[in-house]
């Protein structure tokens, strides 16, 4: 064969060869590009569900520390107002005191249901709202109650019954609000891996 028509053919065989070679290296980079694309799209939705499961948690946790400290916080004024019952005038301050840090509380106990009603779904927040009327009863019934002990104010029998009803009331709804919240976070699964 003359070495021409050698050159010819040769070309006319590399030709097309490189023509589908460049073809399938185009077709595998663009797969590869593609499967890159869907791998960072994953991994930021993975971020994404990772954030929002730990803001739910969170404000889950500083939820239910808000409502406790209400709790714990009411049983203190409650004992601390009895004692000065007893004991009289010396015990006013410690009673006096452990009422504002109550109201404090109680407001706290606001800010963080409205935190909350951010990082959760309605019913969840539906059944804290709940939890905050009980808390708030709870408040109220102990301003009653100590306002009662006021001689002509009122009847401060029915103002510690319902006090006592309130805040037997409010730690039964904690520990039901605390495991709905808990099998709320189980259900979503554990952490979305980061």
């Amino acid at each position: 064969m003359d070495e021409g028509i050698a050159a010819v053919v040769a070309a006319s065989i590399g030709v097309p060869g490189a023509l589908v070679g460049a073809f399938l290296g185009y077709r595998a980079g663009l797969a590869q590009a593609k499967a890159t694309l869907k791998g960072v799209e994953l991994q930021l939705a993975g971020e994404r569900d990772f954030a929002l499961w730990t803001g739910k948690r969170d404000a889950y946790s500083t939820f239910l520390a808000a409502v406790e400290d209400v709790s714990i916080a009411l049983d203190r004024a409650r004992s601390l107002a009895g004692l000065y019952l007893e004991a009289g005038i010396g015990a006013g301050r410690a009673a006096t005191a452990a009422g504002q840090e109550l109201r404090q509380k109680h407001k706290d106990l606001l800010f963080r249901q409205s935190a909350l009603r951010l990082s959760v779904d309605g019913s969840r927040a539906d059944d804290a709202e709940a939890l905050v009327k009980i808390a708030s009863a709870g408040v109220q019934d102990f301003e009653d109650w100590t306002d009662a002990l006021n001689p002509h104010r009122g009847d401060d029998d029915a103002a510690f019954t319902r006090l006592r009803e309130n805040t037997r009331r409010l730690k039964e709804g904690i520990v039901d609000w605390a495991a709905n919240a808990r099998s709320d976070l189980v259900a979503g699964g554990t952490p979305p891996q980061r």
